[in-house]
């Protein structure tokens, strides 16, 4: 019997043949597709309102931090930046810049309203206005590209913290400083000024997260806080981007440091807050260990004047028993914090000291005259009777009192009085007290 080949052009055929190719190309596909990182799109709902009067937002995000540009709040986190309408508390926008960026740490607007963002990739310069973006990494100027932090001083310098030290970008160029410029450790986690011409460096990293002092920068720069000069970054950058960072400054850096040897409560240093000039808070942890301390420019040293924690139950009651001996100086001990780890500080308009913890929620420090405190709307979690400065009255904010999340990384108060809290599981909205209290 004669047989006849089959004909390789039939359909059968045809899709026989490509079976193997296309189960390859899918295969391939899906790998691509899972190397990218892909994710599902984020949906943005309406916030929603507790019975404290309290709105949550965004309940499935990991948040760090808030930027304000007009009637829209920016906020950063794990997924990139969501613009928010500060009026309704309800998502707009999400922004990830088609996946390029993600964990945000730090978010500025600069005077001509260019954004800045600090991430694990670097910083980003974008104008909201005309979409238009630069990217800044260890390829033109920066000593890593895990940024910790972003700063902007009183002359409009932008400052950034990163993993590998230090970075400062004027009309120049980025100069850069590590540990072996002086720094404690070139881990960098928070930057702020003094208010006497000293800019203040905190690393979280043990056993060098300590806190760096240049005391007087502006001798470094040829500045003067009378002029009101101030750099205007963002119009003379975009020639700088291709290129590295400019030569290090000849003048030798002097420094100071801060350390647990001097009151400060933990060597991991989260936060920095300047409540006047010559009077700054630290806060400082490490998972359950940590706490809060005011530091003040006296006779012309820093020194430590001020230390607070959680009450223990082991604790002393008396005020001049709770005490810390640090040079022969005696430093009160205050009680009252809700947690031991101080994860966040900010001062308020009405003078509140805002410390946020990292596992139980916030603690309010105000002065018991403060009628508009958080306090008189939740009265159950007052801690007053605790030990604190006389005239003194600490209020706590919990997952059981209105809060989405009892980790607060950041707090923000925006134009309209609203409170912003940034956690690892959304943002809780606490509007103005006074809308609270009706």
């Amino acid at each position: 019997m004669k047989t006849r080949n089959a004909d390789p052009w039939t359909a059968d055929a045809i899709t026989k043949s490509w079976i193997p190719v296309l189960v390859v190309v899918l295969l391939l596909m899906a790998i691509t597709f899972l190397a990218k990182g892909s994710k599902s799109p984020v949906i943005l709902e309406p916030a929603v309102r507790n019975a404290a009067g309290y709105y949550t937002l965004l309940p499935d995000e990991d948040i760090e931090c808030f930027a304000e540009s007009g009637e829209t709040l920016y906020a950063g986190g794990k997924s990139g930046l969501y613009l928010l309408d500060r009026n309704t508390y309800s998502p707009i926008r999400h922004l990830d810049f088609s996946g390029k960026l993600s964990f945000v740490r730090s978010i500025h607007f600069d005077k001509d309203g260019t954004l800045w963002v600090g991430s694990l990739q670097g910083v980003l310069q974008y104008n909201p206005s005309s979409g238009q973006e630069t990217w800044w990494s260890t390829r033109n100027g920066l000593p890593d590209n895990r940024v910790n932090t972003l700063y902007s001083d009183c002359f409009g310098r932008l400052w950034v913290g990163t993993w590998g030290g230090v970075a400062w970008l004027d009309e120049a160029g980025w100069h850069v400083w590590k540990k072996a410029d002086g720094l404690a450790s070139d881990m960098v986690n928070v930057i702020r000024e003094d208010g006497l011409g000293g800019m203040w460096f905190g690393a979280y990293n043990v056993p060098d997260g300590v806190i760096s002092i240049l005391p007087d920068f502006s001798r470094f720069t040829g500045d003067s806080a009378g002029t009101g000069k101030a750099w205007n970054l963002s119009e003379k950058l975009r020639p700088l981007a291709d290129r590295n960072r400019s030569p290090e400054l000849p003048t030798p850096l002097q420094w100071d440091y801060l350390t647990v040897v001097d009151g400060i409560p933990h060597s991991c240093i989260t936060d920095l807050l300047r409540v006047s000039p010559g009077n700054m808070w630290v806060g400082s942890g490490f998972l359950e260990g940590g706490g809060a301390c005011q530091v003040e420019f006296v006779h012309g040293s820093w020194l430590v004047t001020a230390v607070y924690h959680k009450d223990a139950e082991t604790g002393t009651s008396s005020q001049e028993e709770a005490s810390l001996l640090v040079d022969g100086r005696t430093i009160p001990l205050y009680g009252g914090l809700i947690g031991e780890k101080v994860r966040s500080l900010f001062l308020d308009s009405q003078n509140r000291i805002w410390l946020g913890s990292e596992y139980d929620g916030g603690s309010i420090l105000s002065t018991s005259k403060d009628t508009g405190s958080v306090s008189s709307f939740h009265e159950e979690s007052d801690s007053s009777g605790k030990n604190l400065p006389e005239g003194m009255n600490m209020t706590w904010l919990t997952t059981g009192n209105g809060l989405c999340n009892a980790e607060i990384k950041r707090v923000h108060e925006d134009g309209n009085g609203s409170f912003w809290l940034a956690t690892r599981s959304g943002i809780t909205v606490i509007p103005d007290f006074s809308h609270i209290s009706q």
